[in-house]
């Protein structure tokens, strides 16, 4: 992170749980994911449906634009 290095993330939340927020999942990286993104300062945003599609190349210029990390956390489907 502090090499300022452009880098797009896609994680996948497996194992998630349709009728639970992530941060309720029994799963726990379903249920750590987004606050250790937090933790370290990586904006991110959940991908969980196709009106979510759009994200992947918001965030992907979000890291060029910031030279940092950035995430889509993939939990449900998109198509």
């Amino acid at each position: 992170m502090d090499g300022r290095v452009p880098m797009f993330y896609m994680i996948g939340l497996l194992q998630r749980e349709r009728d639970r927020d992530p941060k309720e999942s029994r799963h726990s990286m379903v249920r750590f994911a987004e606050p250790l993104l937090d933790m370290f300062g990586v904006p991110h945003a959940r991908l969980e449906g196709p009106d979510d599609v759009h994200l992947i190349p918001e965030y992907y210029r979000l890291s060029r634009e910031r030279r940092g990390p950035t995430a889509v956390l993939v939990g449900l489907e998109t198509i």
